[in-house]
């Protein structure tokens, strides 16, 4: 378990395997790659996964996340809840109505079948 309450700047993700992760408010990018069977609780201005199986991401973010060589990925919005994260929210300038958590881009998709 990982846990960082608190605001950041940024934050990269690598080779993470069977964690659970939760961020707060991240100012600028989140990065995710090459996570296995993990889930993520994270508020982000901006998203992208990369070559992740098998995780699930409670997003709140402010652009459309960016799916790239990824399978087995599920997507919801961001439920989780700690003391002291709506000022935060109010301190990174979060509106917590403006989620774009389901508008994904994923680059690796195809016609027959999303990635997520």
């Amino acid at each position: 378990i990982i846990l960082i309450c608190d605001r950041t700047a940024e934050l990269f993700a690598d080779k993470l395997v069977n964690c659970r992760v939760l961020v707060g408010p991240c100012s600028s990018s989140t990065f995710a790659r090459e996570c296995e069977g993990c889930t993520f609780w994270v508020a982000t201005k901006q998203f992208r996964i990369r070559d992740c199986k098998d995780c699930t991401f409670y997003l709140h973010c402010h652009t459309e996340p960016v799916i790239e060589s990824s399978r087995g990925i599920s997507l919801a919005p961001f439920i989780a809840e700690y003391p002291g994260l709506a000022a935060q929210f109010r301190e990174a300038k979060f509106d917590p109505t403006r989620n774009f958590w389901s508008a994904v881009y994923d680059f690796s998709g195809r016609a027959d079948k999303a990635n997520w």
